[in-house]
């Protein structure tokens, strides 16, 4: 073999194996590359994962507190509400009273225990009745007793109030959520017609 010769074939082989080399080479770029993709993929799915974790959270965050603050609220619109109905009961139960004076007094007066009564507080317009009925009593006359009677005895130390103020007071827990239900669904009736009137 020839100088030229031996320096073809070593060319070719340093060719051929700087080609294999290449070739080497670029699997491993490609299969780095690969790797690289599949870290990536891992790690925006990962990262998406945590992201829509963490924003159920954040969600379950906002929709706790805005449902403890309108819980919040609505009690501070019923209790702002009960004080309005209770303001507007008593007049009410006035003018109901004074309408059938008569008959609501003398029925207020039945329900007194039998006893000889020292004093008797009523409304200036029911002064007769209670002189009438109590005619061994002292009798009060008060205009801001909407009706009723308050009786006592033995110095005061004995009294009953029978006046429509204590009714409504002794019934309005009972009554005050029945009146809030009402009103309830009121609303909701007329937000239902207003909404169907939009449609």
């Amino acid at each position: 073999m020839g100088k030229s010769e031996l320096k073809d074939a070593l060319q070719r082989k340093m060719n051929q194996r700087c080609a294999q080399l290449w070739q080497e080479a670029e699997g491993e770029v490609a299969a780095r590359r690969a790797e690289i993709a599949a870290e990536i993929e891992t790690c925006r799915a990962g990262m998406q994962a945590r992201l829509q974790r963490e924003s159920r959270a954040v969600r379950r965050q906002i929709l706790s507190a805005a449902t403890r603050e309108a819980a919040v609220l609505r009690l501070q619109a019923e209790v702002a509400l009960a004080v309005r109905l209770r303001a507007l009961a008593a007049p009410l139960l006035g003018e109901l009273y004074a309408a059938a004076r008569t008959g609501y007094w003398r029925q207020l007066y039945a329900e007194l225990p039998a006893s000889v009564w020292q004093r008797c507080q009523v409304h200036t317009d029911d002064v007769a009745l209670a002189e009438q009925h109590l005619p061994e009593s002292a009798v009060v006359a008060r205009d801001d007793l909407a009706g009723g009677l308050l009786v006592e005895r033995d110095d005061g130390r004995i009294q009953i109030d029978n006046s429509l103020a204590q009714r409504l007071a002794h019934c309005w827990p009972e009554l005050l959520p029945q009146l809030l239900d009402d009103l309830r669904t009121l609303v909701e009736h007329h937000a239902a017609a207003q909404s169907a009137t939009a449609e």
